[in-house]
């Protein structure tokens, strides 16, 4: 008997070392992990390699010339520090979460959307877009600015949603990143700690976005997928919505939708995705949630932004130049900011 117990211990001590071990692994190389993982966990992986070329005939339509993507030019278009706006006025903040589109790539700051609205409302805005972003990475550095120097008393807080970060949202890193905001918030404390841990966080995660991608390809379960990706959007749209009232539980939440005309640059079938998400039936729904606002540019505007309100010489041709916002921003502060 000794014997057996004797060995049973040896075997939990070694499995502890190993899960152990494998759990700093995990910790110290999620990058590494997320890279090796890219290709099963995202969207581009479901489309073939037509799909996904570059159709170079519509880039040099529609920006007038390819640029290289390199340290300078991606400086160029999203090297300056945009952070506080109007900081002298004296009525309440707002706060902006998003990617490149509120951060002003390629336009001046004095152009930007969040310059824009400050100098209308005469109200201090804080962005934390930045390029490449989206709500949920956003949200996580408002969080943690709020943690050193707390912004008080926001009115509003504004989420701008663009079509590819439906995409940013099914990467392996970002499900892995936000794992307990967006599955675990209702489960009690110990769920959430059992979650915690990087390799059952890592499998979690891995299982989730699976579930959205469903077996076969991307091309032969279109219809499937979509409706996957939609009701992961929602859920993830809700919790973007849940952790701002945690920390602003009067602010008014408001997500704008920038409908535009998406040009066919990276094949068919992920310009068909990216352009039926922002017009999916989620946005309806969400508007029947208590604290949330919807709001589409198209019922602002009374078009959608095309080309002559893109900037032209861009290294990822689609961000908004600065007559879409002078024309949507004094629109929308006129209607939603008191």
């Amino acid at each position: 008997m000794n014997k057996v117990i004797r060995i049973v211990f040896i075997n939990i001590v070694i499995l502890t070392v190993i899960f152990a071990v494998l759990n700093f692994i995990i910790d110290k190389n999620t990058e590494k992990i997320f890279n090796l993982l890219k290709n099963s966990n995202n969207v581009f992986n479901y489309m073939s390699d037509a799909a996904l070329s570059l159709n170079k005939e519509i880039t040099e339509k529609y920006i007038g010339k390819t640029l290289e993507i390199s340290e300078e030019n991606c400086k160029k278009f999203c090297g300056e520090q945009r952070f506080i706006f109007g900081e002298n006025y004296k009525n309440n903040p707002i706060i902006i979460l998003g990617c490149s589109y509120t951060y002003g790539h390629g336009i001046k700051k004095e152009e930007t959307f969040p310059y824009l609205l400050s100098e209308l409302t005469k109200r201090p805005v804080y962005s934390f877009s930045l390029c490449g972003s989206d709500g949920l990475s956003s949200l996580a550095r408002m969080k943690s600015y709020n943690e050193e120097q707390p912004i008080k008393n926001a009115d509003y807080i504004i989420y701008l949603y663009m079509l590819d970060h439906i995409n940013r949202y099914m990467d392996a890193s970002v499900v892995y990143n936000n794992y307990n905001i967006i599955f675990s918030s209702s489960e009690n404390q110990f769920i959430k700690k059992i979650t915690n841990i990087p390799l059952i966080k890592l499998i979690l995660s891995h299982f989730q976005i699976n579930k959205i991608i469903t077996s076969g390809t991307y091309t032969d379960n279109y219809k499937k997928y979509f409706t996957n990706s939609e009701n992961y959007l929602k859920k993830v749209i809700l919790s973007i919505k849940r952790e701002i009232s945690n920390e602003y539980p009067n602010a008014k939440i408001i997500i704008i939708v920038y409908n535009e005309k998406v040009a066919d640059l990276w094949g068919i079938l992920k310009t068909k995705f990216d352009s039926e998400m922002l017009y999916s039936h989620i946005w309806e729904e969400l508007k029947d949630e208590p604290g949330l606002t919807i709001v589409k540019t198209k019922d602002i505007t009374g078009f959608l932004f095309d080309n002559d309100y893109k900037i032209k010489e861009d290294i990822a041709p689609c961000h908004p130049n600065a007559k879409a916002w002078e024309v949507f921003t004094p629109k929308f502060a006129k209607e939603y900011i008191k």
